[in-house]
């Protein structure tokens, strides 16, 4: 299995899912709906990374309407990290040293 059913974030409350990463095989907490995005190709290396129901990390852009760096490569649906939107993201985050 690759992902989890949707639960909530210990913190915020917001409905998240975890996904077991392919490269690494940990389990990351992601905004339980998926978003629409394209993925960054070529000299493209804007973005930020978002993550494939298969578990696989990608940098691509949330499509919107002003997205001009769509060149015709197929849409996906992908997941964003809940660390990315959570508002008590640095709570989890380890201390150095």
């Amino acid at each position: 299995m690759t992902y989890m059913a949707v639960t909530q974030c210990g913190k915020c409350g917001a409905a998240i899912r975890y996904i077991r990463m392919k490269r690494s095989g940990k389990w990351m907490p992601v905004n339980a709906k998926p978003v629409e995005v394209t993925p960054c190709i070529g000299q493209d290396k804007g973005g930020h990374t978002f993550v494939t129901l298969d578990g696989e990390a990608i940098r691509a852009r949330r499509n919107k309407e002003e997205n001009l760096f769509y060149d015709g490569v197929d849409t996906i649906a992908a997941y964003e990290s809940h660390f990315a939107t959570c508002p008590e993201a640095d709570t989890f985050r380890r201390k150095k040293g």
